[in-house]
C-alpha cells in the first residue's frame, strides 16, 4: 500500500492530533485529558505518554482532595483507609482466634507428654499466650495492631469486626475492601497493611499491651 491506504491515512491523523497536545507547554494537564478523551472518542490505544502523564495527574488530584481529618466521611482516598482499617482489624481478629486455636492445640498436646512450663522453653512461651489470650479476642486483636494506625479499642475493634462481616454478607469481601497495589499505595501516602509507626518495638504478642 505504501502509506497510503485510508486506514494509515487516519493514523497520521491521529497521532498529528495527538503530537500537538504533547507539545503544549501550557495547560498541560488539559491536554492531557482531552489527548486521553480524543483516544477514547477515536476508538484508539493511547500511547504510552499519555497513560503515564495521565496516571501522574489522577494521583495528584486524588492527593489534592486529600482531607485533613479523619473522621469516616470524607473524600475517596479518606474513605479508602477507612476501609482498609476495617479489614486490618478483620483480619487481626481472625488472625488472634487462629493463634488461640493452634495455641490450645499444642499446649494440650505438650501436656500430654509431660511438658510444664518448668521444663520446656515451649511451654514456657504456650502458658506465657494462653495467659495474654485471656484478655480476650477483640482486645488482643486491638494490641496485636499495636504500632499501626488501624489500632482501636476492644469495643470499636468488635464493631469494625461487625461492620466488614456485614458489608460483605455470606460471600467473599465486597471490592470496597479490595487492597490495591502497595506500590501505588505509597505514591498517595497510604502506609502499606504490615508497616508500623516510627519507634514501635516488635515485641512477642504476650508482650503487647
Amino acid at each position: 500500500m505504501n502509506g497510503r491506504s485510508p486506514q494509515s491515512a487516519i493514523d497520521r491523523i491521529h497521532q498529528r492530533e495527538l503530537d500537538e497536545l504533547k507539545s503544549l507547554t501550557v495547560h498541560r494537564d488539559l491536554a492531557v485529558a482531552a489527548a486521553l478523551d480524543y483516544c477514547v472518542e477515536e476508538g484508539i490505544t493511547p500511547p504510552r505518554w499519555v497513560v503515564e502523564r495521565a496516571a501522574a495527574l489522577l494521583r495528584e488530584l486524588l492527593l489534592r482532595e486529600k482531607a485533613p481529618d479523619r473522621g469516616r466521611i470524607g473524600n475517596r482516598i479518606t474513605r479508602y483507609r477507612n476501609d482498609q482499617r476495617d479489614v486490618e482489624r478483620w483480619d487481626a481478629v481472625e488472625e488472634i482466634r487462629r493463634i488461640r486455636k493452634k495455641t490450645e492445640y499444642d499446649a494440650k498436646l505438650r501436656r500430654q507428654y509431660g511438658e510444664t512450663s518448668e521444663n520446656s522453653r515451649s511451654m514456657y512461651h504456650h502458658e506465657r499466650m494462653l495467659e495474654w489470650l485471656r484478655n480476650g479476642t477483640f482486645e488482643c486483636a486491638s494490641r496485636y495492631l499495636a504500632g499501626r494506625e488501624a489500632r482501636i479499642g476492644a469495643d470499636a475493634m468488635r464493631a469494625s469486626h461487625r461492620r466488614c462481616l456485614r458489608r460483605a454478607g455470606t460471600g467473599s469481601f465486597p471490592d470496597r475492601y479490595y487492597v490495591l497495589d502497595q506500590r501505588f499505595l505509597k505514591k498517595l501516602g497510604i502506609p502499606g497493611l504490615q508497616e508500623r509507626k516510627r519507634g514501635t518495638k516488635l515485641l512477642p504478642l504476650y508482650n503487647l499491651t
